[in-house]
């Protein structure tokens, strides 16, 4: 075992996760990819927040 977390593939209704893009320093090639099932006409509503870093 490299002491590494395993990766995270999906998270569970109300989990926070902090997602490191592209753009991130020394993260070129490893950015996270985010996809979210369609809530379109289900009444749900979806909040996503982001923050750059500058």
């Amino acid at each position: 075992m490299d002491g590494l977390p395993a990766p995270v593939h999906a998270l569970e209704r109300f989990d926070v996760a902090l997602l490191k893009g592209e753009s991130w320093p020394g993260n070129q090639g490893n950015g996270a990819v985010h996809r979210s099932p369609a809530i379109a006409s289900s009444g749900r509503r979806r909040l996503f927040l982001s923050i750059e870093a500058l």
